[in-house]
């Protein structure tokens, strides 16, 4: 990166982003070191899988995503359940790729609460119960999952989770990229969406939100589109970037910055 840098002249970079590898993120925590002006960050999308991957280790969630991985491989490994299952859901699909890894796991889950109906007409039907699947002890402990209330409830649990993420992962990821503050509005949101559809649970969620945000995307750099908060002095409860904007200070007083003292440009900006 560091040649990169040399060849592109570093006058013409404020930040650099990468994947969030551990080499990646050694490389730019070194690159910051040595260019002091500039600030690394891991791509965002990245952050968002990294936070339903978190979500995936609690209990709940990880107990309902095994299930309804069960549930699509025992349908897509098996031929004459595969065709019976497009019978009763019309030709839809249960799989479908996601953004990222995670993603698609969150996804697979949607469709399958999407297809609710379907899925419990077809393992009660007579041609389920004719297919030698469903005499298989994996055929009826899938079936078994299918006529529980209780994985339906947690499914719904699960994907009330992932929907308000999943927006912004699909904001971040669209063709229109969008802006840094306007993602951060869109986690913002997204808690709150996860705190009204679970007012019980929501927190230990919204936390594992927070803290990734705050441990790998929230730089002094996006403030630089907002310097009347430059002079406050924390991150407030709703993760968002309010610390001094050392951002503005150190890019201005660089060689090749602005020739004006850059304490005097944040005071103009915010007497305006």
């Amino acid at each position: 990166m560091d040649d990169v840098l040399e060849e592109i002249d570093e006058k013409y970079v404020v930040q650099v982003i990468t994947n969030n590898g551990s080499a990646y993120k050694k490389a730019g925590e070194l690159l910051m070191r040595k260019r002091k002006h500039l600030y690394w960050a891991s791509y965002f999308a990245h952050c968002i899988d990294l936070i339903l991957e978190d979500f995936a280790e609690k209990t709940t969630v990880k107990v309902v995503i095994e299930q309804a991985k069960k549930i699509s491989n025992f349908i897509y490994n098996h031929g004459k359940v595969l065709y019976i299952m497009r019978k009763y859901t019309d030709g839809k699909e249960l799989l479908h790729p996601g953004i990222t890894r995670f993603a698609t796991n969150y996804i697979s889950m949607e469709n399958i609460l999407e297809q609710k109906s379907n899925l419990q007409r077809m393992f009660t039907s007579e041609e389920w119960s004719k297919n030698a699947d469903s005499k298989d002890p994996s055929g009826k402990a899938i079936q078994d999952v299918i006529l529980n209330s209780s994985f339906w409830s947690s499914a719904e649990l699960v994907c009330n989770l992932h929907a308000p993420v999943s927006r912004v992962l699909c904001t971040v990821d669209g063709e229109k990229k969008a802006t840094m503050g306007y993602v951060f509005e869109g986690m913002r949101r997204s808690k709150l969406a996860i705190e009204s559809a679970l007012p019980r649970s929501h927190k230990k969620y919204c936390d594992i939100i927070d803290r990734r945000l705050k441990n790998q995307m929230i730089h002094d750099i996006h403030l630089a589109d907002d310097p009347g908060d430059a002079l406050l002095d924390e991150i407030d409860d709703d993760g968002q970037p309010v610390r001094p904007n050392t951002f503005l200070a150190t890019w201005a007083e660089r060689p090749s910055g602005p020739s004006r003292n850059s304490l005097d440009q944040i005071k103009e900006v915010k007497n305006i």
